[in-house]
Parts: structure tokens; C-alpha cells; sequence
């Protein structure tokens, strides 16, 4: 979506500023673009497309080489290793369990309407990444500890303080996401164990 001033949850009709030339926004033109093209297929083709914006999926299904800190930090609660943070974790985001994120895609794909695009957030698991972490450490019985960051490790973050979602258009299709914050990443912890 870009960079905004405001506090809210973006909203589909929501479009903040985009700095071309930070190698960190080449992910956010490439989706722009890539939902312009949609546009374009379904007026010059007629093909049936409808647009998803994930925020951020998380789940036993991510890769140990994900390096966001969702899976990161459930991965090292799952392994019994204190978690570590390198900001305040203020930052707010959109955390969405994968199996909800999956059931909202075809909720969208079978009730949505062509050439619309929906956010796909559950907006019982809109919190900041330390809140995130809490839940994770306590679910794990680890410690959440907190260290600076190296300026490789900061170049890394995503400087947004807050990519929350509104989900308003996705909940109008009769979407309900089953898994809250604290059920998902408790449920994410308890599956890496048993696999890790």
C-alpha cells in the first residue's frame, strides 16, 4: 500500500506514497503492477479475476528459512529458545493464521466481485510484533528478550509502524476468520514442536 500518515487500518481504496527508488519497494510495485495487469486482462479479455492483498500470513506451514519474524520467533519458541527482539515491537500489523488466510481466498475467489480487491486480514489478529511475541514466548514457556539491532539487521526492516488492514469488504462476503492472535500462534508453536 505504501507509506500513509494516518493510523487506521488501510482500506482498499487506500494508496500511500511509494519511494521508487529504495531497493526495499521493488515488492510493492511489482504487486501494484501486477494488479494493474489484472485490470487490464479482465477489460481486454474478459477474464474473471478478483484480487487478494495478504497482510501477514503466518503458520506451521512457513519455511525454517523465512526470515520474518513471525516465523522466526515461533520457530525459536517451538525449539525452546528465548526470543529475541531487536526493535520495541511497536510496529502494528495485520497477522493472519494461513489456514484463515486460505479459506478467505476462496471465499473471495467463489462471492467476490471482478476486478475488486480485497484485504485478506483477520481483524481479531490486528497487533504489534511485540504483542506477537509475547504470545509466542508464553506459549513456549521462553524468555522475550530484548538487544540492538546491527545496521545490516536494520536495513532489513520494514519501516511501516503500522500495515494493519481493514478486512471490512472481505467480513461483507461472510468471511470469519477462526483463528485469533493468541489461538494461532499458540496452535503455530504446538505444531513446529512436533515437527522440529
Amino acid at each position: 500500500y505504501g507509506r500513509k500518515e494516518s493510523a487506521k487500518p488501510y482500506a482498499e481504496g487506500d494508496y500511500g506514497y511509494i519511494d521508487l527508488l529504495s531497493a526495499r519497494n521493488s515488492y510493492s510495485v511489482a504487486k501494484r503492477a501486477t494488479e494493474t495487469l489484472c485490470a487490464s486482462f479482465a477489460d481486454e479479455y474478459g477474464v474473471d479475476t478478483v484480487i487478494v492483498r495478504p497482510g501477514h500470513i503466518y503458520g506451521p506451514t512457513a519455511s525454517q528459512a523465512d526470515n520474518r519474524v513471525s516465523s522466526a520467533f515461533a520457530y525459536a519458541a517451538a525449539r525452546g529458545e528465548d526470543i529475541v527482539m531487536k526493535s520495541d515491537g511497536s510496529q502494528i500489523r495485520s497477522y493472519c493464521y494461513c489456514l484463515d488466510s486460505a479459506s478467505a481466498i476462496l471465499k473471495v475467489l467463489l462471492r467476490g466481485e471482478p476486478v475488486h480487491a480485497y484485504n485478506i486480514s483477520n481483524p481479531d489478529s490486528i497487533i504489534n510484533i511485540r504483542g506477537m511475541a509475547e504470545i509466542l514466548a508464553e506459549s513456549a514457556g521462553v524468555e522475550l528478550k530484548m538487544e540492538l539491532p546491527t545496521e545490516a539487521e536494520k536495513k532489513g526492516f520494514n519501516p511501516m509502524s503500522n500495515s494493519s488492514l481493514d478486512s471490512a469488504e472481505l467480513l461483507a462476503l461472510g468471511w470469519k476468520g477462526l483463528f485469533d492472535a493468541e489461538r494461532g500462534f499458540s496452535h503455530t508453536v504446538e505444531i513446529l514442536k512436533e515437527i522440529i
